[in-house]
This record gives C-alpha cells, structure tokens and sequence, in this order.
C-alpha cells in the first residue's frame, strides 16, 4: 500500500525530511514577497532544480526547504549572515551529473538555432 505524504516536504532532491518523519527541523517557504526576490532567486539558484525541459524550476507558495541546509539549522533574515541562504547539500548534489550536462547542451543548442 503506498503512503501519501501530507504536510511539509522539503523541495532538496533526495532530501527525505517531512514533517511527519523528522524532529527538530524547521521548513521554510520561499518568499513572495517582493522585497524577498533576491533572496528568492538565490535560494532557487541554490537548490539546483530543473525542469524536464531544462528551464530553472519554479517552487509554488508550497514549496518548503528544511532547516538542515542552513548553517545553525536555522535561515537568517540578514542577507550577511551565511545563514541566508541553502548552502549545505550533500557533496554529489553540488556537481552536474551527466544528464544536467546535457540537457544544459541540448538549450544551449536551441538557443544558437534561434
């Protein structure tokens, strides 16, 4: 029987932290705010998601990241602090794998076409 997860999920891939399964870590939105858009974008830059097409992914107004990719385990409101932003992910996570290589060739290609 499959389990459906409700509740906050964190958006990291391969990241298992759910509400329901995790103690003591926090999940946080990305702002909509629009005095929040730089930090918005750096977090979604951080994340390193993409779209099947290749485009940046988006996070919706459910979208949550844990507290285990922050320093402290715990964001920052202070754009200085190094908690500002998602910066602990696990070592594979920071470097592009093959298939982001190459779909990264395949939109750069597209993109010379035009």
């Amino acid at each position: 029987m499959n389990k459906r997860t409700y509740g906050k999920v964190c958006c990291v891939v391969n990241c298992k932290n759910t509400q329901n399964n995790t103690k003591n870590v926090h999940f946080y939105s990305f702002s909509m705010k629009p005095h929040k858009v730089e930090q918005r974008e750096k977090w979604i830059k951080a994340v390193r998601r993409r779209n099947a097409d290749g485009s940046l992914w988006q996070p919706n107004k459910y979208t949550k990241i844990c507290s285990e990719h922050f320093i402290g385990n715990a964001k920052s409101e202070h754009p200085l602090s190094p908690s500002f932003l998602p910066t602990i992910f696990p070592p594979w996570y920071l470097k592009s794998t093959p298939s982001e290589k190459f779909v990264n060739s395949v939109v750069a290609r597209s993109n010379e076409a035009t």
